[in-house]
């Protein structure tokens, strides 16, 4: 059948419902029509015969018309509801009156017009009916006979075959509705599911949209902070090179010792300029995943010496101790001069934030196939606030270095995007006034050397 339907038919699940439905029912009309006639025929009543050839090929003709018209119109009902009026109507004119079985026919047709047409549409043709069924009711009061034209003895058969026929073609009818029903509700369900899914797709596409606007808005913050940062780092020592420069220039009876103290100061400046620097390159070929590590076995308890012994002269200014009590040579799976960065950062740290005449104490554990090495210090320690911030770039933390150290708030940041990408981790356990401990576990193993 959906042969015959117009496209505009699937724009919409009733309309759909609707033409399914018209053009069912001119086929079943038209089969049913075929019977009749054939049946009208081989008993004689040939009237009767030529009455439901015609509205046979009435039926017939309007799902074709359908087809070709390409559009969807109310006058396909309302043609399919003309047919059955007009053929009913003349069947009960030679059979009989309302003393036929074609009357009850008749009456059938508003019930045939709602489900073709609609409620409101079908008003008309209700009224039709009544009107038609009242003259021939009008006609029997009056004692006026309408005559069977077709033989007496076929009268019991005939109304037989019509009550019978109406009994299969209401219920064939309602299997038509009720398929058409069925298919409209699916259509419906299936809209739906589609419409929550598109509905889904589209909360998910907003959170992925809200997601990404907080990471740009997030980016926009690390810029302004790092522009900050970058400008005011920078400035101060940009501005004592060209200050102890110029005292060079200006100043002719310049002793040997003063020079050297302002090329020191000159070449503090220069270093705390390309200490941020070097670190701005580090977090963003780390960020781009162009900073190369090669990962292979490292003596942790060899770097972590080499840069205890860097860090002595730091220490010593600020009689700070370091306490590095290790016994065995520890092993990781880490890029050397990344691990080489991670014990500096941590100790330099921990020297910088500590008070004068403190110990830094550095511990090297293992456990279960993973090295952890703990940076223990002294210093004012870290409330819940600054821990929180902590391993984030451009991080400004309450405790300030006690000797007038520079800090870029870098330094974390990097350590912890070097230590996840060699497969560890980093952390800090901190109380306000009892001092922090920094840490890296990374893969590896404890082998019962001389350290």
């Amino acid at each position: 059948m959906d042969e015959f339907l117009p496209l505009v038919a699937h724009n919409d699940a009733d309309t759909l419902r609707h033409c399914r439905l018209i053009v069912g029912f001119g086929f079943l009309g038209g089969i049913f029509g075929v019977i009749y006639t054939a049946f009208y025929m081989s008993i004689g009543h040939f009237y009767g015969a030529a009455i439901v050839a015609v509205c046979d090929a009435g039926f017939f003709s309007v799902p074709l018309l359908m087809r070709y018209s390409k559009r969807y119109f109310s006058f396909h009902g309302h043609l399919l509801c003309a047919i059955l009026t007009l053929g009913f109507a003349s069947l009960t004119a030679i059979e009989g009156g309302i003393s036929g079985h074609a009357v009850t026919w008749l009456v059938t047709v508003p019930f045939c017009a709602v489900l073709l047409i609609g409620v409101r549409a079908s008003y008309p043709w209700c009224a039709i009916c009544m009107l038609i069924a009242i003259f021939f009711s009008v006609f029997a009061l009056s004692g006026t006979t309408i005559p069977f034209l077709y033989p007496a003895q076929w009268h019991a058969p005939v109304t037989m075959v019509g009550y019978v026929g109406l009994a299969v073609f209401l219920f064939l009818l309602a299997q038509i509705f009720e398929r058409g029903r069925v298919d409209a509700q699916a259509k419906m369900q299936q809209a739906y599911l589609e419409l929550a899914d598109a509905t889904n797709q589209l909360v998910h596409a907003n959170d992925e949209l809200d997601l990404a606007n907080k990471s740009l808005r997030h980016l926009n913050r690390e810029k302004n902070e790092f522009i900050g940062i970058a400008a005011h780092d920078l400035k101060n020592p940009l501005t004592a090179i060209m200050g102890y420069a110029e005292i060079l220039s200006m100043r002719e009876d310049q002793s040997l010792s003063r020079n050297q103290l302002f090329a020191g100061k000159i070449s503090e400046a220069a270093e705390r300029m390309l200490h941020l620097v070097s670190d701005m390159l580090d977090i963003n070929a780390i960020e781009e995943g162009n900073k190369g590590l090669k990962q292979e076995e490292v003596n942790l308890g060899e770097v972590v010496s080499r840069m205890v012994a860097a860090h002595q002269m730091a220490a010593d200014r600020k009689k700070i101790a370091i306490d590095f009590p290790s016994s065995h040579s520890v092993f990781v799976m880490a890029d050397r001069q990344a691990m080489t960065q991670i014990v500096e950062n941590f100790l330099s740290n921990a020297i910088k934030y500590s008070p004068q005449g403190r110990t830094v104490t550095i511990k090297l554990a293992h456990h279960e196939g993973t090295v952890t090495m703990e940076v223990h210090d002294e210093g004012p320690g870290l409330g819940e606030e600054d821990q929180a911030k902590l391993f984030r770039k451009f991080t400004r933390l309450t405790p300030q270095p006690t000797g007038d150290e520079s800090s870029n708030g870098l330094g974390l940041s990097i350590v912890k995007r070097l230590a996840e990408s060699m497969g560890g981790n980093v952390g800090c356990r901190s109380q306000l006034g009892k001092g922090s401990v920094f840490w890296v576990s990374l893969h590896g193993y404890c082998a019962v050397a001389a350290a």
